[in-house]
């Protein structure tokens, strides 16, 4: 197994909901959502087909295994957005009248209601997802706080090679490594809906479609209502001490959901946010002071227990300590007033 592919082995696991070595007997299990399925094994190949899934909500998440070169026909029926990764091994997906090759390196993503045609070849193993039209339609009108007056069309191919799309490979990893846990908190519907939210926000923030335009600006970097909540929360108290526990009590989310959102939305961990933005507030005050500050005041005011420690900080962020930045401001503040 790739290395990719052991990212979803937990998936693996799971007992498979479909496992078969009779392509007579996959067509048939296969009729009520694919019109057609064909298998081409040479007399090299063994043909099987196993489906390892879960199912959470609007998500379903499947890992997909076959033996032999296969083409299925989806019918159109299903209104939910699809992406098509293999994890080994090339595939081809045509939908829409576009026709896109699938590799490790580059998915395709399908929208709702349309036929699909899939070519995989042999010992492909995929990665399956999809997410209702519904729910995906509920979490960016939230986003935008407005309705939307077209439904989202994405480009096809994901191109898993940028920096952003990497961002959605590891929402879907993480989502594939919670739900393949019979036990995952995720499958309470509280929570099912975070992560319903942090996959299509990832989506909808990393691939180019017919909205784009209206995510300019500050909407393009909207973040789950859990990191919104924390962020709230550290400034409304940056003069109180503040540990990791009291950000999840007020996120309503698990601890390891939490810093997952924080890496993937700022790159750093909740409580190194916090003291990011009380270094900040910080600065920004001894610098707009008229030069009477007191810096033990101000680093109090922003929650630093520990001088010392404040200062060694800040001297590593500025450059400079906060007393020379004190000192500098009462120069300045001097001057001004002659």
């Amino acid at each position: 197994m790739t290395e990719l592919a052991n990212v979803f082995s937990p998936l693996l696991q799971r007992p498979p909901v479909l496992s078969s070595c009779d392509v007579d007997e996959v067509r048939t299990l296969l009729r009520a959502s694919h019109d057609r399925f064909e298998a081409a094994p040479s007399r090299w190949d063994k043909f099987f087909l196993r489906i390892h899934g879960v199912k959470a909500g609007a998500a379903t998440l499947a890992l997909v295994r076959s033996g032999a070169p296969v083409q299925t026909r989806q019918n159109g029926s299903l209104e939910a957005y699809t992406i098509l990764l293999p994890l080994r091994g090339a595939a081809e997906l045509t939908t829409g009248g576009k026709k896109v090759i699938c590799d490790p390196q580059h998915a395709a993503l399908s929208p709702p209601g349309c036929e699909q045609w899939i070519s995989a070849e042999r010992n492909c193993d995929r990665l399956w997802l999809s997410i209702g039209q519904a729910a995906v339609t509920r979490i960016v009108t939230s986003l935008l706080g407005e309705a939307l007056t077209a439904p989202i069309i994405f480009e096809p191919t994901i191109d898993l090679g940028t920096r952003s799309s990497r961002s959605l490979f590891n929402a879907i990893a993480f989502a594939s490594e919670e739900l393949s846990s019979n036990d995952s908190p995720f499958y309470n519907p509280m929570l099912r809906k975070d992560l319903e939210e942090l996959i299509v926000t990832t989506l909808v923030l990393t691939q180019k479609h017919n909205h784009d335009d209206r995510f300019a600006g500050g909407n393009r970097f909207v973040s789950p209502r859990d990191v919104r909540r924390v962020v709230d929360y550290m400034h409304a108290n940056l003069h109180a001490s503040i540990s990791l526990e009291d950000l999840v009590v007020v996120s309503g989310v698990p601890g390891r959901t939490l810093r997952h959102h924080f890496h993937m939305f700022f790159g750093m961990s909740p409580l190194s946010y916090l003291r990011q933005i009380r270094f900040a507030r910080a600065r920004s005050e001894l610098l707009s002071g008229d030069g009477g500050l007191r810096v033990t005041d101000v680093a109090t005011r922003y929650g630093f227990e520990h001088l010392g420690r404040f200062s060694a900080g800040y001297r590593q962020r500025y450059g400079e300590c906060p007393s020379e930045t004190v000192a500098a401001r009462r120069r300045f503040y001097s001057l001004s007033r002659k």
